[in-house]
């Protein structure tokens, strides 16, 4: 199980890590968060697998279900 001790003596190695900053800076940068459009900033990094795993964006599979469903017309 992933805890934030772990998140966080993984990323200390890591010049420039703030612990304070380090999850507004995963939401900013993934594609499905819903909190993404709340945090200005961020590059399309990561994809939300489920609450708390995430993966490296590819935008060749990763796609939103609104993106990839059939259009519907009434």
């Amino acid at each position: 199980m992933e805890t934030h001790r772990s998140k966080t003596n993984y990323f200390t190695n890591y010049e420039g890590f703030s612990d304070g900053t380090a999850n507004n800076s995963i939401y900013a940068e993934c594609v499905n968060h819903h909190c993404r459009q709340y945090i200005p900033g961020g590059q399309d990094r990561y994809w939300q697998v489920k609450t708390g795993v995430y993966k490296l964006y590819d935008p060749e599979t990763d796609k939103e279900e609104s993106e990839s469903a059939p259009a519907t017309t009434k």
